[in-house]
């Protein structure tokens, strides 16, 4: 153990550092700076190391990171609330899905490392543009390779599973949420690497009057003190969330559920004698309360119930699980306080292991003849299908809503929001999770940068988590006070038209696939030449 640390002690460096600037921790400033003992290992020391080795010593900045950032698998052990009661059992499922998902995502890390080895020039300015380039390229890659390793029944595929991009380290410094606004994680990302590769090469030079000015800019960046945004217009629109806490679990009982319906409707009640009343008001992801309430009551009940609850109409935005002829569904309910059901949004991207299970761990629950009827029955999705989420338009409010996991994809929030919605809404819960902080700072985090890239404000709805009021330039600007259920209040404002990230898209992407493609094809006609040569 020894000599391995001493063999990979540059590489091991590097991943606690990128571990320790993510969410959790209010480091993120770390992350100018965590690529640089990598590069050092890889450049410096490349020379008298083997690919092997070299991609080695990626991967375990990779795993490290990655066992950090996943580390919120072990707050569903013991497992329980999925029906399995034997604790050995659980530790065994839960520890080795948390390795086997890590390792899976540290695989990119270990290509990148062998890449730069591989495509760095001969130029030093080359290399500023190739390596961050090359990283953009890898972590798209790898948004689209965890829903391969993920695959499962009611798994999808897409660039929709980089929930462990490095960009969310930065989620509360006001300068990179702009640039998200420009040109997406994608921009992010590639000024990240360039910084600490430019600080790599003044390091390399001992120039060190040059390395002091960068490290000054850097902490000015990361202290926001270069770029605050200006105010804008004052937010008019009252909303109220309907915060609750009910733990998802196997088998809920009928009085568990009357109480937690009970809860509910006192929470809107409270909203209906707010002054000024609000125009949307938000559930949770999983709140179910106008199907229980409709299992409960007559439907004339029901509809009595909602037209009376505001003076005018308002827009209530459910959540509900509900069984068609297509599926187990978790399907967001649109409602008009004065007319009705609106319309219905069923959630496309399912939460791994929470909501479907990947074919490698239902493998797993089948090997130790786990039960699997009731957390079928009780807690896994069919995926919907519709191309594009409904909007629910009342009094000019017109919003997307996307439910948990789906806040992890640019591409799914980006397609459907620049178009006509003006506000986006995030449905969310951890309950699978017994509300983890972890998985709701990284949640949050997401949410944060999909406000910016979008321009719009994001209210961020949650289940056993904090719910807030995201403005769109990414700063949250209220939030509730702690998990417990209750009733949460803010302002909103309407946001018309399409942001720079909405028109370039992929932009920086399709660069810096081209940047990588012509060094590649540079370092294969080097290579080419220098064969026949000799």
């Amino acid at each position: 153990m020894v000599k391995f640390i001493k063999k990979y002690h540059l590489p091991i460096l590097s991943g606690f550092l990128v571990a320790l600037s993510f969410p959790l921790t209010n480091l993120g400033f770390l992350i100018w700076f965590a690529f640089i003992p990598l590069l050092i290992f890889v450049i410096n020391y490349g020379e008298e190391k083997s690919r092997k080795e070299i991609f080695w010593g990626g991967l375990i900045v990779g795993f490290i990171y990655s066992l950090a950032f996943f580390r919120w698998f072990w707050s569903v052990y013991p497992l329980d609330s999925l029906g399995v009661h034997n604790n050995l059992i659980a530790f065994i499922l839960v520890s080795t899905t948390w390795i086997a998902t890590s390792f899976g995502y540290s695989l990119v890390w270990g290509v990148f490392a062998v890449a730069i080895k591989a495509l760095r020039p001969t130029r030093k300015w080359l290399s500023i543009l190739v390596i961050p380039s090359l990283w953009v390229v890898l972590e798209y890659i790898q948004s689209y390779g965890a829903g391969i390793f993920m695959a499962g029944r009611g798994g999808s595929l897409g660039p929709h599973w980089g929930v462990s991009n490095i960009s969310y380290a930065l989620h509360n410094n006001p300068l990179v949420l702009k640039l998200a606004s420009i040109g997406g994680l994608h921009l992010v990302v590639f000024i990240i690497i360039l910084a600490n590769v430019l600080l790599f090469e003044l390091i390399s030079k001992k120039d060190h009057k040059k390395l002091g000015i960068s490290l000054i800019l850097l902490i000015l960046v990361s202290f926001s003190v270069l770029w605050v945004p200006k105010s804008e217009e004052t937010p008019d629109i009252p909303i109220a969330v309907v915060q609750t806490r009910i733990p998802t679990k196997v088998g809920r009982s009928f009085n568990e559920e009357i109480e937690t319906v009970n809860e509910r409707v006192e929470l809107l009640d409270q909203a209906s004698m707010l002054e000024p009343q609000p125009e949307v008001v938000v559930l949770p992801e999983g709140a179910n309360l106008s199907t229980s309430l409709n299992a409960l009551f007559s439907p004339q009940y029901v509809k009595n119930y909602f037209q009376n609850l505001f003076d005018k109409p308002t827009l209530i935005i459910d959540s509900a699980t509900i069984t068609d002829k297509e599926g187990k569904k978790s399907k967001t309910i649109f409602l008009d306080s004065k007319v009705g059901l609106l319309e219905t949004y069923d959630k496309r991207l399912l939460t791994p292991y929470g909501e479907y299970l990947p074919y490698y761990v239902d493998v797993m629950f089948s090997f130790f003849a786990v039960p699997k009827d009731d957390i079928k029955k009780d807690l896994l999705f069919d995926p919907g299908t519709k191309k594009s989420p409904v909007r629910g338009v009342v009094n000019g409010v017109k919003v997307n809503v996307f439910v948990c996991v789906e806040v992890f994809s640019p591409k799914l929030v980006s397609e459907a929001s620049h178009d006509v919605a003006n506000v986006i809404i995030i449905q969310a819960s951890t309950g699978r999770f017994k509300g983890s902080n972890t998985v709701l700072r990284e949640m949050k985090a997401a949410a944060q940068f999909r406000a910016a890239e979008n321009n719009r404000y994001l209210v961020f709805a949650t289940n056993y988590g904090i719910s807030s009021v995201i403005d769109n330039h990414g700063r949250t600007i209220k939030k509730a006070e702690n998990n417990e259920a209750q009733l949460f209040t803010g302002f909103i404002r309407t946001i018309e038209g399409k942001s720079w990230y909405n028109k370039t898209k992929d932009l920086i992407l399709f660069l810096a696939a081209i940047i990588v493609f012509f060094a590649a094809l540079s370092i294969w006609a080097r290579n080419k030449k220098s064969t026949h040569s000799s």
